[in-house]
This record gives structure tokens, C-alpha cells and sequence, in this order.
């Protein structure tokens, strides 16, 4: 068995423990934040201080072609060259960076353990993942998180999480060749709870789900008073909407988001746009619809009480209410910026429109080094 400094060698932190439980808020630091996604790269630099988080800077640009395969980087240099002209222009000075590796790229399990002390639980941990990771530890990065004790404190409930040195490396290095020092590396599925904890407040007891629409897979964390219980994903994103306007009416790509998000373009007919997104999006309704009863009611008979909606899909005219209607749950489209401050330097009824979009992003911005 793994001695103490063994497993401090091993262990990598992916997640982070519920914002309950730290302040993102104090200090006075800056932080950017670096959501590479597999259609765009999205950047928010934040300011925090005086319990509040202000938004300096935001923005986005498309990711090269080559830029993901197989869930890691495959053309850092490429990817960090957009990173590096995202940060130039729109004058970031932060160097400190939070950044995540996609959810399909870990490996997650929740165990129920008898409770015990934190050096008992590191050996214990350590020797679980050996039993469900098929790959040598040493090329993993592992983390765990308590997530509940239960009949009366003699158990605990664990989730752990790995992920493979290699994806998460392709991802730091990609971000420390655009010029910045990643402090964090984190999964994008916690990253949407933070979004969530940092901006709204649900009831007690109450079960929500949270769907981010990414261009070529939508993430899902379903959360019970606040903590994350399932997580999981579904290989249909907007991209596929996108693709569908772009064959059906023959627009180019650009265009075909513009119209995805509601827009009205010059010489295309509603109708027909309509008639065109209609089966890609059935066929997203109907994953998500699918998932969220196989990662939920599995488990348990209790219901989801409200679905938050994220990504450049969510903005989609009816998307929110066709999915309602399919899941018979009231959805909502997540406000990543609902409880910050925006800089007055930023456009912010545009940013704002675009809020979504950066929901990951903004999950990350609360991330600190010293979280966990």
C-alpha cells in the first residue's frame, strides 16, 4: 500500500469541493479562465475581491480544425496560437490560468466507505482506483471528494474521478504555450456546478439538472441539494444543428449559428430554417430526454424538480420549452452571469445575450489553486 508522500506524488486535484465549502470570493487576485472547446475556444478574466467576482474581459474564437481529437489537444501549437490572439485582443494581462479537460475524458465512480480518518481514506482511495481504472496508476491524474455521510456519519459517499496524464498535460501545455501559467485543471462537468452554486439558489432538497449543449457532445450533471450525484454525457452537441442547416439551405457556417441562435438573415426563410434545425434538434431532445432518465432513475425514484440549459444552443428559439414538453420538467436557460459584476469597459447586453455560451468558463473562473 502507498505511503502518505506516495500518494501526494499520485494524486492530482480535477475538481473541486463545493463552493460552500471554500471562498472563491476573497483576495484580490486575477484569474483568466479557459474553456477549449472542440468548435471554439472561450476566455473570461475575472477579478475577485470583497466577496464579489467582477468580469473584466470575455470573448471567444473559433478552434482550428485539427484542434481536438480523441478528447485532448492533438495541435497544441495551433490551439495556442488562437488562445494567444484571443488573450491580445482583448487586453488581458492576467497570467494565472483555470482551464478543463471534457467530461467524456474522465473515468468517474462513487463508493460508499465506512467513515474514516484522512490518511486511512488516501490508502483507501488508492486502493479502489486500482480496482476500476484500467490503466496503471502512475499514468493517471486521481482525485476524490466526500460527498456525503450518511447513517449517522458511519459512511461516507466517495466520487472519484481520473483521467489520463496525457489529456490532461495536452490541455496545461496548450495553455502554457499561448503565454500563461494553468494553476487549475478541472472537468467541465463540476465546472457547470460551480456556474450554478456561483448564480442561483435552489431550495433544499430540491433535484436539478444541469445540460451544457457543447458543438459535439452535451455534458450533464444532475445535482441533489446542491451536490453533484450523476454525471454523464451524450455524443449529439449544436454542431449537429449546424451541420444540418448548413446542407439544407446551403449557408456557410457562420451564417448557420446566426440562425441557430434565433437571428434573422437577408434571404432566408424562416420556415425553412425551421424545417431544417427540426429533426437535429429532435434528435438532441431526444438523447438528453434518454440520459437524464438513465443517470437519474437508475438510481432513484425521485424526481428532477428543473432543468438549466447552457451552451450556444441553449439560445435556440423553443429549444428550452420543446424539451420541457419531451421531459414534462421545467427548463430554464442558465444566466452564467446573473450574480457578477460586469466591467463598465464591456458591451454587456451582448455579453449578457451571450451568457450560455460561457457557462463552463464561468464555472472555472471561481476555481483557485488552494480550493482543495
Amino acid at each position: 500500500m502507498a505511503g502518505s508522500a506516495d500518494w501526494k506524488k499520485r494524486i492530482s486535484r480535477l475538481f473541486t469541493v463545493s463552493l460552500s465549502d471554500l471562498n472563491p470570493l476573497k483576495g484580490d487576485e486575477q484569474y483568466v479562465s479557459v474553456d477549449i472547446g472542440s468548435s471554439a475556444i472561450k476566455i473570461v478574466e475575472v477579478r475577485s475581491g470583497g466577496g464579489s467576482l467582477r468580469v473584466l474581459a470575455a470573448g471567444s474564437l473559433p478552434m482550428p480544425s485539427s484542434g481536438i481529437q480523441n478528447n485532448m489537444v492533438s495541435d497544441p501549437a495551433a490551439v495556442a496560437e488562437v488562445l494567444r490572439a484571443l488573450l491580445e485582443s482583448k487586453g488581458i494581462r492576467s497570467r494565472k490560468a483555470i482551464t478543463a479537460i471534457p467530461g467524456p475524458a474522465v473515468i468517474i465512480k462513487r463508493v460508499t466507505l465506512p467513515s474514516q480518518t484522512a490518511q486511512e481514506l488516501e490508502n483507501t482511495i488508492l486502493f479502489e482506483a486500482g480496482n476500476f481504472i484500467p490503466e496503471d496508476l502512475e499514468n493517471v491524474n486521481l482525485d476524490y471528494q466526500i460527498t456525503d455521510y450518511i447513517e449517522e456519519g458511519k459512511r461516507m459517499d466517495v466520487l472519484l474521478v481520473a483521467a489520463k496524464k496525457d489529456i490532461v498535460s495536452s490541455y496545461a501545455e496548450t495553455v502554457r504555450a499561448a503565454g500563461l501559467m494553468p494553476v487549475v485543471v478541472d472537468v467541465d462537468y463540476f465546472a457547470l456546478e460551480n456556474m450554478f452554486e456561483l448564480n442561483y439558489e435552489p431550495p433544499p432538497n430540491q433535484v436539478i439538472a444541469l445540460v451544457n449543449v457543447g458543438a459535439r457532445y452535451s455534458s450533464i450533471n444532475i445535482l441533489r441539494n446542491g451536490r453533484s450525484t450523476f454525471t454523464g454525457d451524450v455524443p449529439v452537441g449544436g454542431r449537429d444543428i449546424t451541420d444540418a442547416l448548413v446542407r439544407d439551405l446551403g449557408v456557410e457556417v457562420d451564417v448557420a449559428e446566426r440562425l441557430k441562435a434565433g437571428e434573422t438573415v437577408a434571404g432566408v426563410d424562416a420556415e425553412q430554417v425551421a424545417v431544417a434545425m427540426g429533426p437535429a434538434a429532435d434528435t438532441l431532445i431526444d438523447e438528453i430526454h434518454h440520459a437524464l432518465s438513465f443517470f437519474w432513475t437508475a438510481a432513484t425514484d425521485e424526481t428532477i424538480n428543473e432543468v438549466y440549459l447552457s451552451g450556444g444552443a441553449a439560445r435556440m428559439p423553443e429549444l428550452g420549452d420543446r424539451l420541457s414538453q419531451r421531459i414534462e420538467v421545467p427548463v430554464a436557460v442558465a444566466d452564467p452571469l446573473a450574480r457578477v459584476t460586469l466591467s463598465s469597459t464591456l458591451e454587456a447586453s451582448g455579453l449578457r445575450q451571450q451568457g450560455p455560451d460561457f457557462a463552463v468558463a464561468m464555472g472555472l473562473a471561481v476555481r483557485r489553486p488552494d480550493d482543495k
